[in-house]
């Protein structure tokens, strides 16, 4: 059952979500540990099983799995959001899917690729599988960053407009 706009308004003081647009900030958490993970590419490979690992979960999901003391209103407020923030909040986060899927098969081409050139000894020829990689991971892991950003501006009520031309300067 939908409760009354300012009664919903009034549980929201002290949480990260907006009072107009009804959004958190929170919700970035998950893409921020795969932008840190991508960002870790150079210093640690490893994190490449933690990257084919992270599993994308809506917002509802990702409220429900939090612990948050405010998830339940976070969701309430999600479903309530007014279509102006709602509509481009959730193409960002399309975008931010679609970057992440489009990072994981760079780099699994990456590694295959590497794999391939490997010489028998094990090293690598010319510039290393891990610099290719680490490079991949820094560049999608800035573009990220970048959507996140403007995932923020949308629940924090920036112009649509702007973050929208944002956001399609990266496709």
């Amino acid at each position: 059952m939908s409760m009354d706009i300012e009664q919903l308004r009034h549980q929201l003081v002290g949480t990260t979500i907006d009072p107009e647009t009804f959004l958190s900030t929170d919700y970035f958490n998950s893409f921020n540990e795969v932008i840190m993970l991508l960002g870790m590419l150079s210093d640690v490979p490893e994190v490449m099983e933690d990257i084919d690992a992270w599993v994308f979960r809506s917002y509802e999901e990702h409220f429900e799995a939090s612990g948050l003391p405010f998830a339940g209103v976070a969701i309430e407020a999600y479903r309530q959001a007014p279509a102006e923030a709602r509509i481009p909040f959730d193409d960002t986060i399309d975008q931010l899917t679609e970057m992440v899927e489009m990072a994981r098969q760079e780099l699994a081409a990456a590694a295959v690729e590497a794999r391939e050139t490997e010489t028998p000894e094990g090293s690598m020829p010319g510039i290393s599988a891990a610099d290719d990689l680490a490079q991949i991971g820094a560049v999608y892991s800035m573009q990220l960053q970048q959507l996140v950003e403007a995932g923020s501006a949308v629940i924090h009520g920036a112009e649509n407009s702007s973050v929208q031309d944002a956001v399609d300067a990266f496709f």
